[in-house]
């Protein structure tokens, strides 16, 4: 290599390294208006009391399912989570409100299980909580878990093997809201940091679709044909300190992958699209899909009914064992 392709190739490296540091910078300055820790109390309060409610109340029910559960444990959550109950409806939250409802159902299920137990918590939980039992709403705590058949596991093997991206679609059907909703409902299963649930899923369908298609460089050749394009995203404000600030990637890839099985269990096609781009693009997105400066994009998921004649790429698989290390 010449002198001079050597002197390119280290200024090459060296514009490289100053974007990486400005794209990272710009990351994290969205992360920290936004997060729990450090986000504008007045702008974004209610969202953070609420990520405060969800890691106390789930707190709790781990508690209550360990195999050493120790009576009157967790003292110090279940009396923060009180406060926070306080806090929540001083701020301008709603009782009627789902995780509102749940840390009361986990207060509730703390009590039971000590009142099984024949053991007294009266001077932990004020007596307020159970004078209005049938108001709370939904259900938080402990339960046992849900059975599997055989038949269950070999139909999820059979279920995700057969699912691979397709990239041509049927413009003439569009997918039922009912049947999104659905698969979102599925997709919600999927597992988060304290149970927070940051993901959020934005629909656009005909030329709102083909609109959002345009900013994302992967889908040429095939975007045309896409009916109806689903943008997943993280609420940031869910999240606290910076060691959560990958957080949202990672729920948000569990989530994806979650509502792609589902919508190909009901019968719909997908394709991943990746959002691996410079701010100043994530910016030109958020504006144009109406998505707040709080909310991470994750990636874009074109969905619809195949085309009858539809092929699909053979994307073949290494071998298992190049992914496994036995320790």
């Amino acid at each position: 290599m010449s002198f001079l392709a050597r002197i390119k190739k280290k200024c090459r490296r060296s514009l490289e390294w100053v974007k990486l540091q400005r794209e990272s910078a710009l990351d994290a300055q969205r992360y920290f208006r936004s997060a729990s820790w450090a986000g504008p109390v007045k702008r974004h309060e209610l969202a953070h009391i609420e990520s405060d409610l969800i890691k106390h109340y789930h707190v709790l029910e781990k508690g209550l399912v360990m195999s050493d559960f120790r009576p009157r444990s967790g003292t110090g959550v279940l009396k923060r989570l009180i406060v926070l109950t306080s806090i929540w409806k001083e701020a301008g939250g709603r009782e009627c409100e789902f995780h509102f409802q749940a840390a009361l159902a986990a207060i509730k299920s703390y009590h039971r299980k000590h009142q099984d137990l024949n053991i007294d918590v009266s001077d932990l939980i004020p007596a307020k909580f159970w004078d209005e039992e049938d108001a709370i709403t939904t259900e938080a705590g402990s339960k046992l878990p849900n059975e599997l058949s055989a038949d269950d596991r070999a139909r999820f093997d059979q279920l995700a093997l057969s699912r691979h991206s397709v990239r041509q679609f049927d413009l003439d059907r569009v997918p039922d809201r009912d049947l999104l909703t659905g698969a979102v409902g599925v997709a919600i299963s999927a597992p988060s940091v304290c149970n927070r649930q940051t993901w959020r899923v934005h629909f656009y369908e005909g030329a709102a679709a083909q609109e959002m298609l345009s900013f994302q460089n992967g889908n040429r050749g095939f975007g045309h044909l896409i009916p109806m394009v689903a943008i997943v995203t993280s609420d940031m404000r869910l999240f606290g300190g910076g060691v959560e600030r990958y957080q949202g990637w990672i729920e948000g890839g569990l989530f994806s992958m979650n509502f792609l099985l589902a919508l190909h269990a009901r019968g719909l096609s997908s394709v991943p699209l990746n959002w691996s781009r410079l701010n100043k693009d994530d910016r030109a997105l958020r504006e144009a899909a109406d998505i707040p400066d709080h909310e991470r994009i994750i990636m874009l998921i074109g969905c619809g009914y195949a085309s009858a004649d539809h092929e699909v790429t053979c994307s073949p698989r290494s071998p298992v064992s190049n992914f496994i290390k036995w320790h």
